[in-house]
């Protein structure tokens, strides 16, 4: 499945390319009334850098997903293809060779 992903109101939205009705859905969302703007995974409180410092610690996306069970499958596997997407597209920040 490919997914597109586009920013709006703060929200960052997936927008399947494969139905014949878009389904549109936000992956994280920016409030300044919930957690004090920090970005969490859209409909939670749970801070989409706490997820990154998982991966990044070696959990599993099931550790996670069991720690944070507010957050859906879906929605860490939609934030993950997202963040591929931003690593490998042409817009996307490159790293540069010391």
């Amino acid at each position: 499945m490919r997914l597109r992903f586009y920013l709006q109101h703060g929200l960052i939205y997936t927008e399947s390319m494969t139905a014949n009705v878009p389904a549109n859905n936000a992956i994280v969302s920016q409030d300044p009334d919930i957690l004090g703007g920090v970005t969490v995974f859209a409909g939670t409180r749970v801070p989409f850098g706490t997820f990154i410092e998982y991966l990044e610690g070696g959990d599993s996306l099931d550790t996670f997903l069991a720690d944070f069970p507010s957050v859906r499958r879906e929605l860490a596997i939609e934030a993950l293809e997202w963040l591929r997407q931003l690593a490998t597209s042409d817009k996307g920040p490159r790293a540069s060779a010391a």
